[in-house]
């Protein structure tokens, strides 16, 4: 296995000896950040490369991902309530002056985003997802949508089954 880095410095980095490309992560994982923390840092990523910066996020998964920080596995149910939990609050962190929330899985007392992305109304989210209620989150908060889709017998069914999540996404109308 090679090198394990963080994306937000790796990306920081790129960003100070770049000026044209747009930057992202393939998916950050909720499994390892807080909401709070992670605006702070994606505001900082953006400032830094300009505005070209793209989030992209998923809900982590239920192996190494999980089990390396200690965490007790969740259920398929419970990582799919903190992955939407963790999307509603990093939207809101990202697009409101001061945010107070107290959910299942994460809290903020008067989280403040001065001084915001540059980009607007916040940092693009490209959200991941897989399931019908992922891909609910793609239609409400996304600004794309990214899967690797469900195993499937054929390359014909994976599009199709693609392409009817997409047309999903487009009306907003999966949850």
């Amino acid at each position: 296995m090679g090198p394990w880095f963080d994306a937000v410095p790796t990306l920081t980095a790129a960003a100070t000896v770049t000026s044209t490309i747009r930057l992202g992560t393939h998916v950050a994982s909720a499994n390892f950040r807080h909401p709070v923390a992670f605006a702070r840092q994606v505001t900082a990523l953006d400032d830094i490369s300009n505005g070209r910066f793209l989030l992209g996020v998923g809900a982590g998964g239920p192996g190494f991902d999980s089990a390396v920080l200690g965490q007790s596995p969740l259920t398929g149910r419970a990582r799919a309530d903190r992955y939407a939990e963790f999307v509603e609050l990093l939207d809101r962190v990202l697009c409101n002056h001061s945010t107070t929330w107290e959910g299942d899985f994460f809290s903020a007392i008067d989280a403040r985003s001065a001084p915001g992305s540059l980009q607007s109304p916040r940092i693009p989210f490209i959200v991941a997802g897989n399931a019908r209620r992922s891909i609910g989150l793609a239609a409400r908060f996304g600004d794309g949508w990214m899967t690797t889709g469900a195993p499937v017998d054929t390359d014909e069914a994976w599009w199709k089954a693609r392409r009817g999540e997409l047309r999903e996404v487009r009306r907003g109308t999966a949850s």
